[in-house]
This record gives structure tokens, C-alpha cells and sequence, in this order.
């Protein structure tokens, strides 16, 4: 693992407790991270070369990363999601482009 390439972890404010959701490089890191309204997942953005891209982890711990979104050429950043997980707001950067905000749906 490279310093450089961050990865998610959340802490149970309750029990005390922290645990790593990501693992190493790749669609392993994380940024950007957006809670599922029902608190089973979380949505993040994640380098996948040469471009961050979006994926979803659950939190029970079963499977990989889901890839939701992955436009090449095209950095995407999630920034929230709405409160009946239909639709997520995200950043899509395209070189040399001015940032602008995306929505897509969700399931």
C-alpha cells in the first residue's frame, strides 16, 4: 500500500470500535465517501487508472466493491445521495472541463 492512496475505515461511536472497509490500491481505495440511506453501504470514489470511478461497498461484509459508474476519460466523484436511494449526485470532471454536478439512479 502506497501512503498516497487512501482507504476507508468507519468507527462505531457506540461499541468503540473502527473498521477498514478498503484495502490497499486500486478499486481497493477510497474517497469520497456517501453513507446508503438505509446504512448498509457506502458509495465512494476510487481509483481505477486513470481515473477515479464509483463504487459501493456493503457494510456486512460480503463481496467485492461494486462498480456503479465508470466513464473513461472522465474522473467521478459521489457527493450525496437522496434519502430514498434512488438517485446519487455526483462530480464528473473531464479533462481540461469545468466541474459540473450529475445525478443517476440508483438500483
Amino acid at each position: 500500500m502506497q501512503w498516497w492512496l487512501p482507504d476507508l475505515w468507519f468507527f462505531d461511536l457506540t461499541r468503540g470500535t473502527k473498521t477498514r472497509l478498503t484495502f490497499g490500491s486500486g478499486p481497493g481505495t477510497g474517497g469520497n465517501p456517501v453513507w446508503e440511506p438505509d446504512g448498509q453501504g457506502l458509495i465512494y470514489s476510487s481509483l481505477i487508472a486513470p481515473e477515479a470511478h464509483i463504487l459501493r461497498k456493503r457494510l456486512n461484509g460480503s463481496g467485492d466493491p461494486e462498480v456503479l459508474l465508470q466513464t473513461e476519460g472522465v474522473f467521478e466523484l459521489p457527493k450525496s445521495i437522496c434519502r430514498d436511494g434512488r438517485y446519487l449526485a455526483y462530480v464528473r470532471v473531464v479533462t481540461s472541463a469545468t466541474p459540473r454536478f450529475h445525478q443517476i439512479a440508483n438500483g
